[in-house]
């Protein structure tokens, strides 16, 4: 299979890039459960290179985006929704700040939005919200489970019309292209004048990942692109935004989702006594971003 190698830093150009971590990842031993978003294969990762001025690190050779869509087209992840109130809590926290910073009804775009979790809650909060998911399964889901017709498309390929949003949201998506600089061109050209977008994605710089190495649980298939605070504030600048504010996302899953993640703990994660019990974890290694579009 084709694999794209890049001699120049996608975002910043430059050739100052240099291996970051070897992989061990081989693209046609993949399949569409590798790309799950419960998948925990920590410590599979992709040959990285990381550019010398921006910070960026990026699958290089890197797959294409036709390589990668086709996982997730035909991608389901039953676990996913077993976790729908911690996934509430950590996506209510968004939209209660998107709530101060945009006007009343705002028009919202949920990019890769699974199963409709974060669409349903902003709708709730009076967002006119709507979403765009490759899976089958997942639209399929979101409108079984909350009544919710999301675009079956992928994001670069699907055309919006002049209308314009408010708030386009990136949460846990930016990772997973090919392309994050394509991605955050086309947000800034559908959304409105001061338009805002959100974007949540792990911290590859940050203190866990550098103590935990190739066992970081970002480290896995489907994460093709690595950030800092630097690179993802060179990449929204680069295309028209200004940064609002940045800080440490906050999880809450279950006791036995956490466990579940771990082989050795996968057995007595199923016990009731763990589907009770949640947990905040507020690791520090993924960043949570709101820039304006200028």
């Amino acid at each position: 299979m084709i694999m794209n190698e890049r001699k120049k830093c996608p975002l910043c150009k430059s050739e100052k890039i240099k291996m970051f971590r070897k992989g061990n990842i081989r693209l046609e031993h993949l399949e569409s459960k590798d790309f799950k978003v419960t998948d925990s294969q920590y410590g599979k990762l992709w040959d990285l290179s990381k550019c010398e001025m921006c910070d960026f690190v990026f699958a290089n050779p890197m797959p294409s985006k036709a390589q990668i869509l086709k996982y997730y087209q035909s991608m389901e992840d039953n676990a996913y929704q077993k976790e729908e109130e911690g996934r509430s809590f950590n996506f209510l926290r968004i939209i209660n700040y998107l709530e101060k910073i945009s006007r009343k009804n705002a028009k919202l775009l949920d990019v890769g939005t699974a199963t409709g979790i974060f669409i349903n809650l902003a709708k709730s909060k009076g967002f006119n919200a709507t979403g765009i998911e490759p899976s089958k399964w997942s639209v399929e889901k979101a409108k079984e489970i909350y009544g919710i017709e999301l675009i079956q498309e992928d994001f670069l390929d699907y055309e919006f019309g002049n209308e314009g949003f408010d708030v386009v949201t990136l949460i846990d998506l930016i990772e997973h292209t090919p392309y994050p600089e394509k991605v955050v061109e086309k947000t800034h050209n559908i959304l409105k004048n001061k338009g805002v977008i959100v974007i949540v994605t792990p911290d590859v710089f940050s203190p866990v990942a550098k103590i935990l190495g190739r066992r970081w649980w970002h480290f896995r298939p489907a994460h093709l692109v690595f950030f800092t605070k630097k690179s993802l504030t060179k990449l929204l600048e680069l295309n028209g935004f200004k940064i609002l504010k940045i800080r440490k996302y906050v999880w809450k899953f279950t006791l036995s989702y956490i466990m579940s993640r771990f082989k050795i703990m996968k057995r007595v994660s199923e016990w009731r006594f763990f589907k009770k019990l949640y947990i905040i974890l507020a690791l520090g290694d993924s960043l949570e971003v709101y820039a304006r579009r200028k």
